[in-house]
């Protein structure tokens, strides 16, 4: 049998707790904000592809 030496649901559970205290005291529109600004620092460039080089044209 494998031993495990990652728990993936241990590390969803503590980081949305995580999330779920930063995000407990602000408003709507504050999370509305929050979540943007989040997704938009995550968000691939259309000119480069996920290893991070340029696209070919």
């Amino acid at each position: 049998m494998k031993t495990k030496t990652f728990d993936s649901v241990k590390l969803m559970r503590k980081l949305r707790e995580e999330l779920s205290r930063e995000m407990s005291a602000m408003t709507s529109e504050e999370k509305i904000r929050f979540i943007q600004e989040k997704a938009s620092a995550m968000r691939i460039p259309a000119s480069r592809n996920r290893a991070g080089e340029p696209s070919p044209d």
